[in-house]
């Protein structure tokens, strides 16, 4: 089972009804997996509760855009944000209260700064957690290039050296990084679960584009030449395009807020997230 956001902690919870069943999926591949969110989805039902009295039905809303993405709802809606909320906090507590927690072969992909899921929870209440089975992580780091350290709000550079600092890990680690800092290729490092050893070295052939400093939550699970969300347009024309874009004028006359426009929706290195995705089900399935 393949999941994205939502869709993955979806997979993780069939996954967990079906422990050592027949019905348990050979393998999960979770991108970006919503393990938890923030704590304010906690206050969305209340929200949600009080929007049936008169006057106060924005509170149906957490957000209310202009809905131009023909794939996705720009909206947000109190009520989606509860049933995400419940469903993530319900995942996390089977995990932690369980002794015991069988899962499949998991890889997980995600990338070291996501502003709408937790990284840490990814790592602390899951894969921390299940101390058996044969799971990887591969964390996309921002772009140590061009993402002067003086910029950054919250540096991931903290998470990355706890895991690097521990003496053993229950999962195999990947970390996708800049080659070295002063360079824009990306190299994958790997070490192995329960070891202090270091797989091979692997120089990705995909480097960081121009004035990209990271990965964003909504960009893993899309190539760069998609053409809704990619790196450029496609060729045919009148055809909306929501991807990378350099787009300079007057505030207020473009519907598209300037916090979409910054988010990066397409990933560089999806190439090897797919070859990695489609090595690990094939192994899984010679098993």
């Amino acid at each position: 089972m393949i999941g994205y956001s939502t869709g993955a902690a979806l997979a993780l919870n069939y996954a967990l009804d079906n422990q050592q069943s027949s019905r348990s999926p050979a393998s999960l591949v979770l991108i970006s997996p919503a393990i938890a969110i923030s704590p304010a989805a906690g206050l969305a039902a209340t929200k949600r509760r009080a929007s049936a009295v008169p006057g106060l039905s924005g509170l149906a809303w957490l957000q209310v855009e202009p809905e131009f993405d023909p794939y996705k709802y720009n909206s947000f809606a109190t009520n989606a944000a509860e049933q995400v909320h419940r469903l993530t906090r319900a995942v996390s507590q089977r995990v932690n209260e369980s002794d015991d927690v069988v899962l499949p072969p998991t890889l997980v992909f995600k990338s070291t700064v996501d502003a709408t899921v937790s990284t840490e929870a990814v790592i602390d209440s899951l894969l921390l957690k299940v101390q058996t089975g044969d799971h990887e992580l591969v964390l996309f780091d921002v772009n140590r290039y061009s993402a002067a350290t003086a910029l950054l709000i919250d540096d991931p550079a903290p998470l990355t050296d706890r895991l690097n600092a521990k003496e053993q890990l229950p999962f195999t680690l990947t970390q996708v990084t800049n080659t070295s800092n002063d360079s824009q290729s990306v190299s994958a490092s790997t070490r192995i679960a329960f070891t202090r050893l270091t797989g091979d070295k692997e120089t990705l052939a995909e480097k960081w584009p121009e004035g990209v400093f990271s990965l964003s939550h909504v960009a893993l699970p899309f190539p760069p030449n998609d053409p809704i969300y990619g790196s450029g347009p496609p060729e045919e024309t009148g055809r909306i395009f929501l991807g990378r874009q350099a787009v300079q004028g007057e505030r207020g006359i473009l519907r598209i807020s300037q916090q979409y426009l910054l988010r990066l929706r397409h990933n560089p290195f999806f190439p090897y997230l797919e070859t990695r995705t489609v090595r690990w089900l094939e192994r899984s399935g010679d098993g």
